[in-house]
């Protein structure tokens, strides 16, 4: 892990529109995304937070963790983002969406150990669809991207995975979706559910 600090941050602070229901509370399993994503990344991360919004705090799914209230409501992802840079400026982030079922410890040690002390950012992309694109919710944000999200959010882009290709993220190819795999639909979630 080298002297940096590595934090983790589960993202859980949307609104689950598409699904209509709380994604962080789905259960596979026996246990709720939110805690399956937060178990894992305690596995490589010194400390585990979760991403909020002001309103969720007391959701008892996550109000078992400790919690980051967005500082920047209503700015999807990349605003969960910077108030964890935000919170830690000099820690490196372990950025996970908590509708990804298919995280695995093999895929976050991978992305772990591609984490070179160069590197402004470090993210999955999947060699299977043939992507050279990052996968910015199950990512490794450095401390030298805060300025990054900053001029992207001040400027009304709240794209993460751009932030990722303008700052020329390395990438750690995966052999199949499933580790990136995330659950936006009752459809995905049915078809997920139907390959267990």
């Amino acid at each position: 892990m080298g002297e940096r600090k590595r934090l983790a941050l589960v993202l859980a602070g949307g609104r689950s529109r598409r699904m209509g229901e709380d994604k962080a509370s789905i259960t596979v399993g026996g246990e709720t995304l939110l805690d399956l994503t937060v178990a894992l990344a305690k596995e490589v991360a010194d400390e585990v937070w979760v991403s909020v919004s002001a309103d969720q705090t007391a959701d008892s799914v996550r109000a078992r963790h400790p919690q980051l209230v967005d500082s920047r409501p209503g700015e999807g992802p990349l605003g969960g983002i910077l108030t964890a840079l935000d919170h830690d400026p000099e820690a490196e982030w372990l950025v996970l969406a908590c509708d990804m079922p298919g995280l695995t410890r093999e895929g976050l040690g991978a992305l772990a150990n591609a984490a070179s002390e160069d590197a402004t950012s470090v993210a999955l992309a999947s060699a299977a669809a043939g992507s050279e694109l990052p996968e910015p919710l199950y990512a490794i944000w450095r401390p030298e991207m805060r300025a990054r999200v900053i001029a992207s959010l001040d400027a009304g882009r709240r794209c993460a995975r751009k932030c990722l290709l303008q700052a020329g993220a390395t990438l750690v190819e995966v052999s199949s979706d499933r580790e990136i795999t995330n659950m936006n639909t009752p459809e995905e979630r049915d078809q997920w559910m139907e390959r267990q």
